[in-house]
């Protein structure tokens, strides 16, 4: 395992993982993935080593498997990985996590001689829940060997005992208490098509297509856009559906309308093809699904990397500067998206322009490198 012989490294535990594992594990999430990945490769941009160790996630058993591989998991080039295999038995698996990733880490300081700057960790816990293994190994390891704990919180409560904390929700970042926090919701990814930058685009075909990509289940909303988006009475437009999951409910509607069409997961290049040729994009994530009202949803910053409108619901865990960059979609109930899909088509082709160049600049000052840079900064205060 011998990689460094200084300290100026994190080691995450936690993974990222390629798109091939992905697209092949149900509990991985491809949003949450994207945004660590950025986070890395640019932290490591800044001079900042990061190393994961990590026991991939997976569903208990008998829903997942008995024997969490590590053989089945696969990280990205540009990221040092060493990935941990477990046993993956219901109330058990947390203890073998702890005892597996804690006698790893030992062995990679002591091989290394020197103990990491920080230990990094990603925070998604339900108050209903008990601690992860990850979480309570490194509060351990913090005291122990003195070492910084950043701990980054996607979405639910804050867990006591870290250094450093870093949110990507605006309304637990606003409630934490703590003085060593900081607010990080992303930057937005750049793009090329054909070796091209974005100054081609945006370009408006005669079919208008709205695109949606998350999950297919309750809490992205994609059932309430599928059944509003079948009432609106236009024949240029179409509703491209992508992403993990099966919806039996939109299935049926995609079966008796032509306009909506169901892809499935796709590869980030062809994912990035279609978008870069979608008028719009829509996240309708339901604000009367508690969970939604407690993280942000880094698709958004996908979909403004395409310089297009995007239409959203507001949730607390949005920035007002996040806010300022969409169009609001007030409600979910019955017209609610349908109202601002017909509200975006109605507007002058100037109008259209306007949002694109506006959006086009808010991206500019919201790169993933000077993002990520000012939190380096904030980091080594």
């Amino acid at each position: 395992m011998k990689i460094l012989n200084k300290n100026n490294y994190a080691i995450w535990l936690d993974g990222v993982f390629s798109q091939s594992t992905i697209s092949k594990n149900k509990s991985l999430s491809p949003a949450s993935n994207f945004w660590k990945k950025n986070l890395i490769l640019n932290l490591q941009k800044t001079g900042l080593k990061n190393i994961i160790l990590c026991c991939p996630i997976e569903r208990a058993w008998p829903l997942g498997s008995l024997v969490v591989n590590k053989k089945r998991y696969k990280s990205i080039e540009k990221i040092k990985s060493y990935f941990l295999s477990y046993l993956n038995i219901p109330y058990f698996r947390e203890i073998f996590k702890y005892s597996i990733l804690k006698s790893n880490f030992q062995k990679f300081i002591i091989e290394n001689k020197k103990p990491p700057k920080f230990i990094i960790t990603w925070s998604v816990q339900d108050p209903k829940d008990k601690e992860k293994a990850e979480i309570k190994l490194a509060r351990y390891l913090s005291k122990k060997y003195k070492i910084n704990w950043l701990c980054l919180l996607g979405e639910g409560i804050t867990p006591p005992g870290a250094t450093h904390y870093m949110y990507s929700c605006w309304s637990s970042y606003l409630k934490c208490k703590n003085p060593r926090k900081y607010y990080l919701d992303g930057g937005i990814p750049e793009f090329k098509k054909n070796g091209k930058d974005s100054k081609s685009f945006p370009k408006v075909n005669k079919i208008k297509t709205f695109m949606y990509i998350g999950d297919l289940g309750i809490h992205g909303g994609a059932l309430e856009l599928a059944n509003d988006f079948n009432n609106i009475k236009n024949e240029n437009i179409e509703l491209l559906i992508c992403g993990k999951g099966q919806n039996k409910e939109i299935e049926k509607i995609a079966s008796y309308n032509p306009k909506i069409k169901i892809l499935g997961y796709l590869k980030e290049k062809k994912l990035n093809e279609l978008a870069y040729n979608a008028y719009a994009f829509i996240n309708p994530r339901p604000l009367n699904y508690e969970p939604n009202l407690l993280n942000f949803p880094s698709k958004l910053l996908y979909y403004l990397s395409f310089e297009k409108p995007v239409l959203s619901t507001i949730s607390p865990g949005m920035s007002p500067d996040i806010i300022k960059a969409v169009i609001p979609i007030k409600h979910t109930n019955i017209n609610g998206i349908s109202k601002e899909i017909k509200y975006l088509l109605s507007i002058s082709q100037t109008e259209y322009m306007n949002i694109c160049k506006f959006i086009k600049n808010y991206k500019k000052n919201k790169t993933w490198i000077n993002e990520v840079s000012k939190f380096k900064k904030w980091l080594d205060k």
